[in-house]
């Protein structure tokens, strides 16, 4: 009944390796996305994808290994579901290969372990470790040849260096915080840094030794290094190579240095106390250190006689919080974040130390977002893939926080401004006749009333000319072109016009009886050109005159004529009324085809194109229409039939088209829709895609190659012109408003078109260590992001939630205001208070506080409900009234209701009178807001609620019924009342309707609103921001559609082999502690139904087909049919 699909994958990186998994030649940079592990090569412009895959599981581990009879790496990998497995590159294919199988460690009798999944490799190959329990550490024995006469003694050589069978031995320590094996010893040896009951910290060292597994059970043995009452925030151990040897413990305060043969360690205290989080090796004596504040350390050590003597610490300066840091080769290291963008860096001796080379944006972690659609009718529409949908989000933190606005669309890149030039009409790139080049080095420009043109030099320098080659210029031209390689033509209302440069000879045609030319279109050497509306004339110009060729007369007027471009033997005509189309046979202009448009009423054909999509397809005839509607069609190769009608809105505004070239060495083509919306058309895998242009208005597009500027175009707008390059497909934009400050939660204002932004700012004095925040509400500008202004909370305020709303003024009328949810922390045994905040936005967009109210605990949420304020406080759904005085500017605010929650209303939802409270631990409540007898005030009753343990991080309300919730587990589950239950207490319940494991923490899910999808396969209804910087589509299958979706989950989940022969149905089954089903309950994954697409003819049979032994999978449609449905999802995001 649900369906979920990725707008923005996961960007979040915490695990990166580097090691020969591709070449043998050069290490690749391996790195770790949620369930998605991407392979870059460092080539001079940066980093360069050289292959992707993905996996049905969270990464948590990320290892490399080198088997003995390998010449490359192989990865191992491990998930969150205690899964692990190793696979290899595949040079022949240029795939991944399984390796080792995926192989099951989960123990639910077991207590996770608080640090997370710690995977550690010992440098010698002997051993890999894996910490998933607390107190169990399972070794995974790297298979070698043994000396005596166990099982290993004669093993085949394909087998050397695999993994063997886990072995699990017990521990002492339970809370553990890192492990590492140390370099250099006869046996492995596990480090351990762990702390006790009392939060001290403390370094054992224990042998692991598992070769005599088979007489006994394998246990730690004590090793020579032990150390207790560490610096309490040390986090990360460094084994260090020979010659050193030894370990290094890094605290908030001092780096300490042991070895088994020093009596005491070596002790460097830092500068400033500061919070690090990983670290990366460069070489035995050198390592980068990276801490909370997104500082780049580099650690020295300084050996002598093979001895470990001093160390020194350098801050590098400010790059990124890093998770994982990876150095590559001559300088550049990779860091990759979690709370910011992931970087190559490229460090030197020189000053700056540091610099960014190439950026991965990151949107992770997505505390807040917000949609913002089109406003139609009064109504706000949101439709992501055809660009006019923006999603803010509240994205990063500590110092890499900030805003960012997530678009899908065709990039364009503003290349220079050519003149603020408005009014232009129609554009032209040419070439001066005679001169053989394959570069554009004139650009002509119509007006209203004139034509302008432009010189272009090799070097770029641009030049506007007075004279061009005999044109008119003192008047709008209809149509310029290159005829061959030797003329130039230009068709105005009064004359055409044609030169011929190596002889200088000019040829003129003027409409007789004082008819003028009201419309023109050029293709190769035919040029058609329209008269006083009716008549229609066609000229070959290949020849030594204007020949006219062929003149037809019609009976309506004509609204728009167009020559295609290649294999012009035909043209098209629109008509004013009725709204129709005609295809004109070349020569003799006979009607080869007419088509009359089922169109609204008054809208008429205004603008068509004949392109190619694709190369070797058939060629499509696009009608743009006067009221914003595009008509496309298929045309036959004898352009007598019509075929595939097809219509799309692209905004309520005329339609206009300009081609453009598609691909070098390819005859296809993309067609640019300049209107309401700039669109761009082309054709992928068969299809016809449109995507919205990153330009909020176009009037033209037109394709330009000039030598200093090639492959680009010329855009020009209401005021301006300017050069441009522009994508070949559509992507997803990012624009981003570093704030320096982690961003919490977004608000936006309509009436001031701002938005209000609330955020932390953390700091850490350098003197104590110890770590402060505050507070703000900021004010930003819708359109350039400016800041306008700022309001500072109480110290210790936490800023929890943040709503606009239209609330009374004291004359009786109403404006937007910025509500704010507090909290405020307590040292005392009283408990935390909070405080509601009222800020009001004045003339000049600036706050003001117009009142604030004390609460008895946070304000975890806020809502409006019916002009009243809803919120989540500790123990308690409240609402509240806000209103001003009679006759004074004395504000009330009145609670007038109030429900106690079960524990902690961490999300509200608000859908019609309906309120959806998401608690912390019981799931899904629902209220309402029932209107109070005479003289009463409304309150809050109870409509029904989900029974059970659900520990919610976020819901949305989708109908008065219905609501999606997520959990800290990473599930989805749909939600519905039965409101037509037999019993009142099946009306008092919530039961699930479809189930699903995402795998990503939700933090933030938002309602958005498609009519238009209605009757789609899909019908979007919601987004979801995760914490790895996920972005995701919900949407509700349309019945029709159910049963086919379903079939081609469960079919695709055959076919395609996950890697590591992970099970799909198992990833994504519904996972809590008392409940695993076997798969995802009535809900379809749209990543896994998407790549029906990318699979091959047969392998699409297979999966129409079913398994053969099972009558009921075999999908009810053809195969096109099915390739169909699938295009239609991919449209929607």
């Amino acid at each position: 009944m649900a369906y979920l699909a990725p707008i923005h994958r996961a960007s979040s990186i915490r695990y990166a390796i580097k090691c020969h998994f591709i070449h043998t030649d050069r290490e690749s940079l391996i790195i770790a996305k949620s369930n998605r592990i991407e392979i870059y090569d460092l080539v001079p412009e940066g980093l360069e994808q050289v292959a992707h895959f993905a996996v049905y599981g969270r990464v948590t581990g990320l290892l490399s290994l080198r088997p003995q009879q390998s010449s490359l790496d192989h990865l191992f990998l491990g998930t969150d579901r205690y899964e692990y497995f190793t696979v290899s590159w595949d040079p022949t294919t240029g795939t991944i290969r399984n390796e080792r199988k995926a192989h099951d460690v989960t123990d639910r009798f077991q207590r996770p372990a608080q640090a997370g999944h710690i995977y550690v490799a010992d440098p010698e190959g002997r051993l890999l470790g894996l910490y998933l329990y607390e107190g169990i550490f399972t070794a995974i024995p790297i298979k070698r040849q043994s000396k005596g006469r166990g099982r290993h003694a004669q093993l085949q050589e394909t087998e050397l260096g695999n993994l063997d069978d886990p072995c699990p031995i017990r521990m002492n320590e339970l809370k553990v915080i890192n492990l590492a094996f140390l370099y250099g010893t006869n046996v492995p040896v596990l480090a351990v840094l762990y702390s006790d009951s009392g939060k001290s910290v403390h370094l054992a060292t224990y042998e692991v030794n598992v070769t005599k597994r088979a007489v006994k059970d394998p246990e730690f043995v004590q090793w020579g290094i032990k150390a207790n009452n560490l610096d309490r925030g040390a986090k990360i151990l460094i084994p260090v190579p020979d010659p050193a040897g030894g370990i290094l413990v890094i605290g908030e305060q001092m780096v300490s240095y042991f070895h088994h043969e020093r009596t005491a360690p070596m002790r460097k205290p830092l500068h400033e106390p500061t919070s690090f989080i990983t670290y990366g090796k460069i070489d035995p004596e050198r390592y980068l250190l990276s801490d909370e504040l997104g500082h780049l350390y580099l650690l020295l050590l300084i050996v002598d006689n093979n001895k470990l003597i001093n160390m020194r610490i350098e801050n590098l300066g400010e790059v990124c919080q890093a998770r994982a840091i990876v150095y590559l080769d001559n300088g550049y290291v990779f860091l990759g974040s979690h709370f910011g963008d992931s970087t190559l860096v490229k460090i030197s001796s020189r000053s700056p130390r540091t610099e960014i080379v190439h950026s991965l944006p990151n949107l992770a972690p997505i505390s807040d977002f917000i949609v913002l659609g089109t406003e139609v009718g009064g109504e706000e529409i949101h439709q992501y893939s055809a660009g006019q949908t923006m999603v803010l989000i509240c994205s990063g933190g500590f110092y890499d926080g900030g805003l960012r606005s997530v678009r899908s669309g065709v990039g364009v890149q503003n290349m220079g401004l050519l003149g603020e030039m408005s009014g232009v009409q129609s554009m032209w790139a040419l070439k001066r006749a005679g001169l053989d080049d394959s570069f554009d080095d004139t650009f002509l420009f119509s007006f209203a009333h004139e034509t302008r043109a432009f010189s272009f030099g090799a070097d770029g320098e641009v030049e506007e000319v007075e004279d061009f080659e005999n044109f008119l210029l003192n008047t709008t031209t209809l149509a310029a072109g290159n005829v061959g390689v030797d003329k130039l033509v230009q068709a105005t209302p009064f004359r055409i016009t044609l030169i011929e440069k190596a002889t200088n000879k000019v040829w003129d045609w003027t409409p007789p009886n004082g008819a003028k030319i009201i419309m023109a279109s050029l293709s190769g050497s035919k040029l058609v050109v329209v008269l006083s509306g009716r008549v229609c004339l066609l000229f070959d110009l290949s020849g030594d005159s204007i020949k006219q060729v062929a003149s037809r007369t019609f009976e309506n007027e004509v609204s728009c004529v167009h020559i295609p471009q290649k294999k012009p033997d035909f043209l098209v005509v629109g008509f004013w009324m009725p709204a129709s189309i005609a295809l004109l046979r070349i020569p003799d202009l006979k009607s080869v085809k007419e088509e009359h448009l089922t169109v609204s009423e008054g809208s008429v054909p205004r603008s068509i194109m004949v392109a190619n999509m694709e190369g070797d397809g058939p060629s499509s005839l696009f009608v743009g229409m006067a009221d914003g509607e595009v008509l496309t069609y298929t045309i036959t190769k004898d352009s007598s039939i019509l075929s595939d009608q097809k219509r799309i809105r692209l905004g309520t505004q005329t339609v206009t088209f300009e081609a453009l070239p598609r691909k070098v060495g390819d005859d296809s083509a993309c067609v640019i829709a300049t209107g309401e919306r700039p669109t761009m058309i082309y054709g992928e895998e068969g299809r016809t895609v449109y995507s919205a242009i990153t330009l909020s208005q176009a009037s033209s597009v037109v394709a330009f190659n000039a030598e200093a500027f090639p492959d680009t175009v010329v855009v020009a707008t209401d005021e301006s012109v300017f050069i441009a390059k522009i994508d070949e497909a559509r992507t997803t934009h990012t624009q981003m408003l570093p704030l320096h400050q982690f961003a919490r939660r977004v608000a936006f204002s309509k009436e001031k078109r701002v938005y209000g932004v609330a955020t932390i700012r953390n700091s850490i004095d350098t003197v104590t260590g110890m770590e402060s925040s505050s507070c703000y509400i900021h004010v930003i500008d819708e359109n350039f992001y400016d800041k306008i202004d700022a309001y500072e909370l109480h110290p210790n305020e936490l800023v929890e939630s943040l709503v606009c709303a239209s609330l009374a003024n004291p004359d009786g009328t109403f404006s937007e205001k910025f509500v704010v949810g507090t909290g405020i922390g307590n040292d005392s045994n009283e408990g935390e208070k909070g405080r509601l905040l009222f800020l009001e936005l004045g003339v000049d967009k600036t706050l003001r506080l117009v009142a604030e109210l004390d609460l008895p605990g946070s304000c975890h949420s806020l809502s409006m409900v019916n002009g009243y304020i809803l919120a989540g406080l500790d123990k308690s759904i409240d609402l509240y009234r806000f209103s001003y005085t009679s006759g004074s500017l004395d504000v009330s605010i009145q609670r007038i209701s109030s429900v106690r929650a079960a524990t902690l209303p961490v999300d509200l939802s608000v859908y019609g009178t309906r309120v959806f409270v998401g608690d912390l631990v019981k799931g899904v409540m629902v209220l309402e807001v029932v209107e109070g007898d005479e003289g009463e005030n409304d309150k809050l009753v109870e409509v029904c609620r989900q029974y059970g343990v659900s520990w919610v991080t976020a819901l949305e309300a989708l109908d008065e019924d219905t609501c999606i919730s997520a959990d800290s587990e990473g599930n989805l589950v749909l939600l519905r009342r039965e409101s037509t239950g037999a019993t009142d207490e099946d009306t008092r319940r919530m039961r699930p309707l479809s189930e699903i494991r995402l795998g990503e923490m939700v933090n933030r899910i938002r309602r958005v609103n498609d009519p238009i999808a209605q009757s789609y396969v899909v019908q979007p209804k919601a987004y979801l921001g995760t914490v790895d910087g996920g972005l995701y589509m919900l949407g509700l299958i349309h019945p029709d559609y159910f049963d086919i979706l379903m079939k081609c989950q469960v079919n695709m989940a055959k076919v395609v082999k996950g890697i590591g022969d992970l099970d799909f149905n198992r990833y994504r089954a519904y996972n809590t502690k008392g409940i695993q089903p076997e798969e995802p309950f009535r809900f379809v994954d749209g990543e896994l139904v998407e790549k029906f697409l990318d699979l091959d003819e047969e392998a699409m049979k297979m999966v129409i087909e079913g398994a053969s032994d099972d009558d009921n999978s075999r999908i009810e449609c053809t195969v096109s049919e099915m390739k169909n449905v699938v295009e239609a999802l991919r449209r929607l995001h």
